[in-house]
């Protein structure tokens, strides 16, 4: 993650699903990158984020159904098969993006290691 953020400048974050959410494992920031209220240990929507999104993509669907029971609510704005459709999308893509999840001007992107 450290060549990474070098070569984009950008913010990397490495998130695994535990408990049913994301927590961030890793972090680094390259010489580009906005600050923001991000650091390992953080928890995370696994259904909003598009870390998260990138993990439950490639969950078998017993799992899936499992997690979204817990993730999906008023804050996610978005209902399970909503979500379900946008999973196949990431699987096809091969990459997940949430638009702007926190309201400050990002849109994160993630891929699946």
């Amino acid at each position: 993650i450290e060549q990474l953020a070098s070569d984009t400048g950008e913010i990397v974050v490495l998130v695994t699903e535990e408990h049913k959410k994301g927590v961030i494992i890793g972090i680094e920031r390259g010489g580009e990158a906005v600050e923001f209220n991000i650091y390992p240990g953080k928890w995370i929507s696994l259904a909003k984020s598009a870390a998260g999104k990138a993990i439950l993509a490639y969950f078998d669907e017993s799992k899936i159904e499992s997690l979204l029971d817990t993730q999906v609510s008023s804050t996610t704005q978005k209902d399970g098969k909503e979500i379900r459709e946008e999973l196949v999308q990431i699987r096809t893509r091969g990459i997940a993006i949430a638009h702007d999840p926190s309201g400050n001007g990002l849109t994160p992107a993630a891929v699946p290691i």
